[in-house]
């Protein structure tokens, strides 16, 4: 742990992460100041602010990006910070540190950190490492960068100042958070898999890669990596942490067909036990299992646990059926790998309404998609155009509409009984929504007009 108290910390943005770190750091008697770009009077600051109001803590709205230097000893920047801002270059010039949400958070806290990032398929790992552990009657706290899962959700630098040693973290991380770390060293951590993505904030893949796989840089040979053995881009060749794999032959959890195989034990589960019966969470259920074993959850108890998770919201989340038509909501998918993976596990055959801001240039992923899976395509938003070609060119019928309303309407005159309708969109939604949360619920509520009760 770190001493922090008066210590002088400029937490850049005023958002979620910011006024977490604000208070947290305030507990732990450093002096804050909060700086955001926003003016006082919008909305989201007007929130944050009477948060913040009467708790020790100086903001500074409508910031122009200049940093008293001689008052201050450190900067903390919210995870949407860029790493380019002029800010964070001139405090790498002067030495002074700059350190991100998570190496904040690890500083404080005294329970041991269990880390999951990776592009797809890491909150529901997150959450389901966590619920595992719940279940085995761990101090288990669920937090970090997953947001709308259904699950209680902490801030980790808040759950970092409340948490008691035999507690355990159970957080997402970001490559955003992974950029400003210095000692961060969670005790287990996995990357789910790597496919491009945030190429607006990374010159390459290969520097994506490379940030992702900076959760295992201050890891020893007491802590674990649980490596995802169908992945060659997440091995990392300067690992010293303990390994356990999952996946091909010889993994400690084998996946063969249908099944994951615990290899110690023969302990095994079938993908129809799964939530949304997909093959897909077999790889998700893997991973949490020899994460949530290495902080002490074994025997039955983990399989147990697997099979009665339900899901996260927004992730392959089952809605509820109309006229023989099954609705899936799966707003979290925001790339082209992630669709294609979901219309791989998603019951077919099925109407897939994709669309939104793709921040991928590699469509390659969409070119491997089983089209006898695909009643029809019907895509949406800013660059559905672009996604056109992919599905039309495999012969699926496809039609571009404007937003996702227009898309569901399309799909149930496209559907048949029996049929699968998801939203899938293998984009981002700032085009057309505040976040994939906000996308997930304009979904529900027009399933939930549609089937005329409550989506579930």
């Amino acid at each position: 742990m770190t001493d922090f108290d008066g210590m002088r910390v400029v937490v850049i943005g005023l958002a979620r992460a910011g006024s977490s770190l604000a208070l947290a750091l305030t507990k732990a008697g450093a002096a804050v100041t909060v700086v955001d770009e926003k003016p006082a009077d919008s909305l989201s600051m007007i929130e944050q602010m009477d948060r913040l109001a009467g708790r020790g803590v100086d903001i500074a709205t409508s910031w122009s990006g200049n940093v008293e230097w001689h008052t201050t000893d450190l900067i903390v920047p919210s995870p949407g910070v860029p790493r380019t801002h002029p800010a964070l270059n001139d405090a790498t010039k002067r030495g002074v540190p700059v350190w991100s949400e998570i190496e904040v958070a690890y500083r404080l806290s005294k329970a041991p950190v269990v880390a999951i990032t990776g592009t797809n398929g890491k909150s529901t790992v997150t959450a389901l490492t966590y619920h595992i552990l719940h279940q085995a009657g761990k101090g288990a706290i669920l937090c970090g960068n997953i947001a709308g899962s259904g699950f209680p959700e902490t801030p980790i630098a808040t759950a970092a100042s409340r948490a008691l040693e035999s507690d355990i973290l159970v957080s997402e991380v970001s490559s955003f958070q992974l950029e400003w770390i210095d000692t961060f060293r969670p005790h287990a951590c996995t990357i789910t898999n790597i496919s491009e993505d945030h190429l607006d904030r990374y010159g390459s893949f290969a520097e994506y890669a490379a940030m992702k796989k900076r959760v295992h840089s201050n890891q020893t040979s007491e802590d674990v990596a649980v490596i995802n053995a169908f992945h060659q881009e997440t091995f990392d060749d300067g690992l010293r942490a303990r390994r356990l794999t999952f996946g091909e032959a010889g993994s400690d959890v084998v996946i063969d067909s249908d099944r994951a195989i615990m290899a110690s034990t023969g302990i095994e589960i079938r993908s129809e036990e799964l939530w949304a019966g997909a093959r897909h969470n077999l790889e998700n259920a893997a991973a949490a299992w020899l994460l949530a074993s290495s902080q002490g959850a074994d025997g039955e108890s983990v399989p147990n646990a697997i099979k009665s998770f339900k899901g996260i919201a927004n992730r392959m989340e089952i809605l509820g059926t109309w006229d023989g038509r099954r609705f899936i909501n799966n707003s979290m998918c925001t790339n082209p790998e992630a669709l294609r993976s979901s219309i791989e596990g998603c019951p077919a055959p099925m109407v897939v309404l994709a669309g939104g801001v793709l921040q991928a240039e590699d469509l390659s992923p969409l070119e491997r998609i089983d089209e006898s899976r695909l009643r029809a395509a019907i895509l949406f938003g800013r660059d559905g155009e672009r996604l056109a070609p992919t599905f039309s060119g495999k012969a699926v019928p496809v039609e571009v509409v404007e937003d996702l309303a227009t898309a569901f309407s399309v799909a149930i005159a496209a559907s048949f009984p029996g049929d699968t309708i998801i939203l899938s969109p293998g984009c981002k939604s700032f085009d057309q929504f505040d976040d994939f949360i906000a996308r997930g619920e304009c979904f529900r509520s027009i399933v939930r007009e549609c089937i005329g009760g409550s989506a579930n």
